[in-house]
This record gives C-alpha cells, structure tokens and sequence, in this order.
C-alpha cells in the first residue's frame, strides 16, 4: 500500500489533499486491488473520499473480489458516505463476484438507514445475486427485522425463489427461527404452506431445528402439517 492508503484509511483528509498535490496517484491499487477510495469508503471517511474522487479517482474501481468502495461503505452500514459516493457517479447497480450489490450487502448486516438510503436512489429491493437470493431473503435469513420490515415497505417480492432450492424469505427466516420476521411475511401475504424444490414447507423446517414459537406462528396463520 501506498501512503496515499494509509491516510485514506485514517480519514487525514489533509494529508490525503498534500500528497495528491506531490503526485500521487489516487488510483492507486494495493495487493488485493483496493485503491485509497476503497479504505477511505470502508472507514467512513466521507470527506476524504470526496476528496480523491475530486482528484480523480474513480468511484467504481474494483478490488480483488470486485467490490467498489460503495459496496464497503454499504457493508459498515455508513450511510453519509454511501449517499455520498452515490452522488458523485457510484453505481447502485453493480455486482461483486457473488452478483450482490450494495444493497444486497448492507442487508446482510442489518443496516436499515442504509437501506432505505439506496432503495430512495434507485436501488432494486429484487434483484438476485449469484444464488438468485434477493435482499430480502438475506435479511430474513440472517434475522434483521427492521430491515426486512423497510424492504417490504418498499415492494420487496414476498415470493421471490432462491435459484438451488426454490427458497422464498419466509423459508429461509423459519429456517433460523427468526419468528418476528416470519410474522411480518405472513402479514404481507406471505405463503405459509409454500414449497421448495425438496417439497418442504416452512413449518418443516421450524419442526426440524426447534423452533417453536416460529412452529406456532405459521400454524396460527394457517400452515398445514402433512
């Protein structure tokens, strides 16, 4: 890395300005293909990736696993410095090497202000990754209830089917044992006794791993035990 980096990552905006003004180069790569705007977005140094993006870098620039800085800052869930990166040409729309956008990623982790953020610029709250799993299968999976509340506000498909097992969010929430997310699907008009490509239903699974405030919430909205 080059010391242009490592001011990026500390967030020394003035030491960034005073080393691009001696020539460095602001899109310079380290050895797994990050540039300083790649640290300064993953630390939430909004000042300071404004300004490497002002002196040329590019917003875009992927790293080793195709990853830009808005998919970082969208990781930690900065939300300043998403909007920011937008706002000077971040594509909302690109995909890392598993074909998960910011958006995909900042639901992975729960990050709700984030969330809503990327769905008001244009964000695809549908969108699949390399598994075809949208955000919202995501989120139901890994338990994050208001984010999966703030999806479904925005228009989230509730059927949507993951591509191996033809999984929809209420699957993969019952799968955990997530019972207020899977609650909130079924209100939304999520099906209880779907089916996946193994023909096993939600209330299968809540059965399998012992969740039983989950079992009683899909049999109180109608799931049917074969």
């Amino acid at each position: 890395m080059t010391k242009l980096h490592d001011a990026a990552r500390n967030g020394h905006t003035a030491t960034v300005q005073a080393l691009l003004k001696a020539g460095a180069d602001p899109n310079a790569t380290s050895r797994s293909r990050q540039t300083p705007l790649h640290l300064a977005s993953w630390y939430g140094h909004t000042n300071t990736a404004l300004t490497l993006i002002a002196a040329g870098a590019d917003p875009n620039a992927r790293d080793c696993g195709l990853q830009t800085g808005l998919h970082l800052a969208c990781r930690k869930g900065f939300t300043g410095t998403a909007q920011a990166l937008i706002a000077v040409g971040a594509d909302l729309h690109a995909t890392d090497c598993n074909k998960k956008t910011p958006l995909h990623l900042t639901c992975v982790n729960g990050h709700t202000k984030t969330t809503q953020a990327l769905i008001a610029a244009g964000a695809d709250p549908n969108v699949g990754d390399i598994k075809q799993r949208t955000p919202l299968h995501l989120t139901c999976e890994y338990g994050h209830t208001e984010t999966a509340l703030a999806l479904l506000a925005a228009g989230a498909d509730l059927h949507a089917t993951s591509e191996e097992y033809q999984e929809t969010p209420l699957h993969r929430a019952c799968w955990y044992g997530h019972t207020d997310i899977a609650e909130a699907l079924i209100a939304a008009g999520a099906n209880p006794n779907a089916r996946n490509r193994r023909n096993i239903t939600p209330l299968e699974y809540t059965c399998r791993y012992g969740h039983t405030d989950t079992k009683r919430a899909l049999i109180a909205a109608g799931a049917v035990s074969l």
